[in-house]
């Protein structure tokens, strides 16, 4: 019992520091603000408006009132995660929640592999392939704001790449001293982003892989260790950490060695204000990584990785390969300093993940999948003629293949569209048709559609309603809204924030707003918007319900609560049983 008890213990204790310091750069306000956050805003310097749409899904480096982003003693977020409204900075949180996650944080380009020592782990690269897959996968069906939440866990990943330690295989475990820790400190000797960078080829997997390539290269110190104790180290290494720097503050390099009263040596290397490098034993049990605080590292022999380059103050920082030596002797910045600006990974980390934004929003608005109208009412033993237009915003031409699906209705009879697989010319649009025929239908049919090009799925809908009349439709009873003399043009916009009710005749009042040029959306009689499954009613401003609306429905509790539910947030409703409904938020 008492193993057990001890052991019990043991993992409550390392479940606490662990959830505390296992993280690589702060999630609470270091990715999702500095990080994230600026790369926002270098996206919006230098592309203006174009990605809108991204910039409403993350906050910029300012961090809302009254958010705190810091957890408690064992590591439990205290951080009101309520105030984070947006969906892609939120991403970049819970990233991190459960701790558990953060073994699959690591990648090491040299091995290809993930984990960290004991820590097992996929490699980051392949773990969040599932959360790139899966946000395109949710745009293209309408769902963006949780699109967004898979693209902020992505982002996170990404920005792990320029964590040094996690391209070292290097767990970090209790590392005070370590290099995120110093960023969490100094965000205001960061610096910051410069412009917009993407790997090529240009693909999620080599975006991921080129951060961590840089970063393992201008990480690595080379160097060669003697037995000596008048120079213990060659190369950078020793013009970095002189045997003897003569200034206390800065870290000097030391060979020694211990005999045990056995008569058993070790021989190790000492860097003041770092630690020791114990050199693996022949046994392959003592030494190592992981009884060390630098090493070289296993698979790039004659260089090598420092633990703690928060107290690593070199005399002179060197890195050959790059050409850089700069005297320190009267700054003296820390390794983690020189890593975060003279090897430009914190402004390469805001290059690259406004470079991956960018990749993102281009590649699902590579194509856009327009159905017109979205919503018909169709006569009796009459047939309605669909448009599906497709819209290719590439530089490159590209076949596309559409398929309709729905499920069997009585009455119904849709026809195949009238081409299935299409070329379409780079900055063109092609337009095909199909056509709904009500016979004695007795219910409404919703047809969904996919369209597949430029290795990719876009998924729309729309709904034929059954009419047992040739309908005309309020508010002008004049025109059929199929004649070319009907006021106006159905400006369809799944995103508008003016809804009108599929039900009754509330067709007309999309054909009459279009003519003023105002868009509007449809909501389904389940109050869900077409082509929108991850918005909610709550988001418009006004909903519309014409004639007959509530027809058939105001039966339903369902209906009736979400209908209250949304009124009750504030505005009028205005109408009587048969008429027209506004219902306006304020």
């Amino acid at each position: 019992m008492k193993k057990i008890l001890t052991f019990v213990l043991y993992l409550i204790v390392y479940t606490i520091f662990v959830t505390k310091y296992i993280y690589s750069y702060d999630n609470g306000v270091i990715h999702p603000f500095h990080l994230t956050g600026k790369s926002i805003e270098l996206l919006q310097d230098l592309e203006g408006n174009k990605y809108s749409e991204v910039y409403d899904n993350f906050y910029n480096h300012v961090i809302p009132e009254g958010y705190t982003g810091e957890k408690d003693w064992t590591g439990v977020n205290t951080m009101n995660l309520n105030l984070i409204e947006r969906k892609g900075t939120l991403g970049t949180i819970d990233a991190d929640e459960p701790v558990i996650k953060t073994r699959n944080h690591f990648y090491n380009p040299i091995t290809g592999l993930g984990g960290a020592g004991e820590i097992i782990g996929q490699s980051a690269i392949s773990y969040g392939q599932t959360f790139w897959d899966t946000a395109i996968n949710l745009y293209n069906t309408g769902d963006k704001s949780n699109a967004y939440w898979n693209l902020g866990n992505v982002l996170h990943l990404l920005q792990d790449m320029s964590a040094v330690p996690h391209v070292f295989s290097d767990a970090h475990v209790l590392e005070y001293e370590g290099y995120e820790n110093w960023i969490s400190a100094n965000t205001l000797l960061l610096s910051g982003g410069t412009e917009i960078q993407q790997s090529t080829p240009l693909t999620y997997e080599q975006m991921l892989k080129d951060i961590a390539e840089i970063t393992y290269e201008r990480a690595k110190i080379q160097g060669q260790l003697q037995k000596s104790n008048t120079q213990p180290a060659t190369g950078d290494l020793g013009i970095m950490f002189p045997a003897d720097p003569n200034d206390p503050s800065i870290s000097g390099i030391s060979f020694m060695k211990y005999v045990d009263f056995s008569g058993i040596g070790e021989e190790y290397w000492y860097i003041s204000g770092v630690g020791y490098y114990i050199p693996l034993d022949t046994t392959g049990t003592t030494g190592g990584p992981e009884h060390s605080e630098w090493w070289e590292i296993p698979e790039s022999p004659g260089y090598f990785y420092i633990e703690k380059p928060a107290t690593a103050i070199p005399w002179i920082y060197k890195n050959s390969r790059r050409g850089i030596e700069i005297f320190n002797n009267q700054n003296k910045y820390s390794l983690a300093q020189f890593w975060a600006n003279t090897e430009e990974l914190i402004p390469l980390t805001i290059n690259y993940t406004a470079g991956l934004m960018k990749f993102f929003y281009d590649t699902v608005n590579a194509y856009k999948v327009t159905v017109y109208p979205p919503l018909q009412n169709v006569s009796n033993g009459e047939s309605n003629t669909f448009k599906i237009s497709v819209y290719n915003k590439t530089n490159k031409d590209s076949n596309f293949q559409i398929e309709l699906a729905f499920e069997s209705s009585p009455g119904w009879t849709v026809s195949n569209p009238s081409a299935s697989s299409f070329d379409i010319t780079a900055g063109t649009t092609k337009t095909v048709t199909f056509t709904v025929a009500n016979s004695n239908a007795i219910s409404d049919i919703d047809i969904k559609l996919k369209v597949t090009g430029l290795e990719q799925t876009k998924t729309s809908e729309c709904i034929a309603k059954a009419s047992e009349w040739h309908a005309q439709v309020n508010p002008d009873d004049t025109y059929s809204v199929s004649s070319p003399q009907y006021p106006g043009t159905w400006l369809y916009d799944s995103e508008s924030e003016i809804g009108i009710l599929s039900n009754g005749f509330g067709i007309g009042l999309g054909y009459l707003l279009g003519n003023k040029g105002i868009a509007t959306c449809i909501v389904k009689d389940d109050l869900t918007i077409l082509n929108e499954p991850g918005r909610s009613i709550n988001d418009l401003k006004v909903l519309l319900i014409g004639s007959a609306g509530l027809m058939g429905l105001d039966s339903s509790a369902t209906f009736k609560q979400k209908l209250a539910e949304y009124t009750a947030q504030g505005g009028s409703r205005n109408g009587d049983n048969g008429s027209n409904y506004l219902i306006k938020k304020i």
